[in-house]
């Protein structure tokens, strides 16, 4: 793994190779995110291309990776967005480059083509597509809980002060948008919670008043990206369960792995999962057993209690439809999944289920 200096500086020659490349055959397009702190974003770098132009870039790109001899791999997703991984040569370093045509959050459509300045390095960027990506998007999706974690998240670059402030006025009204503004300038997360039920609304109110075609291309990329990933997708991770009786510390490997996998590989997400059902109806009244404890704890069992063919089956069928389209989907989204147990500990201990 490289140190944060050498990945800065290979993520940085890895940008000027492909924005040369995208110049020379005159791609609109503008880098929205992975330039501003190696710590933070680890090898990837977001690309906002034209619509239209995608099948141009990736040709002009891959056509330059040959001539500088990197080797590249790109995988291109139902919706239009590509990933590319890439590696320089002389080196073990796997950088990565995402290829995207718009920035959407369900049906609303917020940014629909590059609108790019040039940066005092020379690169393209778009201040508010950026702004977007690392701020509206990340508050409507999951609160405040990321900038509290990184409030160096947060921070603005001298561009998006200059640009974002007339925008988000269209968007969230001259009120709200100071407040948004002051709130995300100050780091005061407890002001960003409660303007986050305000941004939804109005995004959502975006879709009323943005064109249909907008509004059809943005629902139909959501399908895409929601529900369209499932098993005809191709796993770009491993999907690693750990199976065994209770007792030799199996909880502990499994978070040795995903702490360790997050230092090793930055540009993935984690997600540790306890195998137990997840069907919406509870087993429990089916079979007449009692409700769990609500730390989430499951006591051994030793009998079969009443059905236990219908508890098989039910187990079964929760690992088939996990396995098939959640595991998967997530997999081949750039996402670790490590379960601990899985339906092959019914082989071990049968009662224990």
């Amino acid at each position: 793994v490289s140190s944060p200096a050498d990945l800065d500086l290979q993520k940085r020659h890895l940008a000027k190779l492909v924005t040369e490349a995208l110049s020379v055959r005159a791609v609109n397009h503008a880098i929205v995110h992975g330039l501003d702190d190696p710590y933070r974003v680890g090898r990837d770098l977001d690309i906002l291309v034209q619509a239209n132009q995608l099948s141009t870039a990736i040709e002009a790109v891959d056509s330059r990776m040959k001539e500088e001899g990197w080797k590249l791999r790109i995988h291109r997703r139902r919706n239009g967005h590509f990933w590319c991984f890439v590696s320089p040569a002389g080196t073990t370093s796997v950088l990565e480059f995402d290829f995207f045509p718009r920035i959407r959050w369900g049906p609303s459509l917020l940014v629909d083509r590059p609108e790019p300045f040039t940066d005092s390095q020379g690169f393209q960027v778009d201040p508010w597509a950026a702004f977007v990506k690392r701020v509206l998007v990340q508050l409507r999706a999951h609160g405040t809980d990321r900038f509290r974690r990184s409030p160096e998240r947060l921070s603005l670059s001298a561009m998006e002060r200059a640009q974002v402030p007339a925008r988000l006025r269209r968007v969230l009204g001259c009120r709200n948008a100071e407040r948004l503004w002051a709130a995300i300038e100050e780091r005061r997360t407890s002001e960003l919670a409660s303007l986050v039920p305000i941004l939804r609304r109005a995004l959502l109110g975006q879709v009323l008043t943005q064109s249909p075609r907008k509004t059809l291309r943005a629902s139909l990329d959501w399908l895409a990206n929601e529900w369209a990933s499932s098993s005809l997708e191709k796993p770009l991770l491993p999907v690693v369960a750990l199976v065994g009786v209770d007792g030799p510390g199996k909880s502990s490997v499994i978070r040795a792995v995903a702490s360790k996998a997050l230092v090793r590989l930055p540009a993935v997400g984690v997600e540790v999962r306890h195998w137990r059902p997840g069907l919406p109806s509870p087993l429990g009244p089916i079979v007449g057993r009692s409700v769990p404890p609500a730390d989430g704890s499951l006591p051994a069992r030793r009998n079969g209690g009443r059905f236990p063919m219908l508890r098989l089956a039910y187990y079964a069928l929760d690992y088939l439809i996990g396995r098939i389209w959640r595991d998967r989907r997530d997999a081949s989204r750039l996402k670790l999944v490590l379960h601990d147990g899985c339906f092959l500990d019914i082989r071990i201990d049968p009662l224990r289920f």
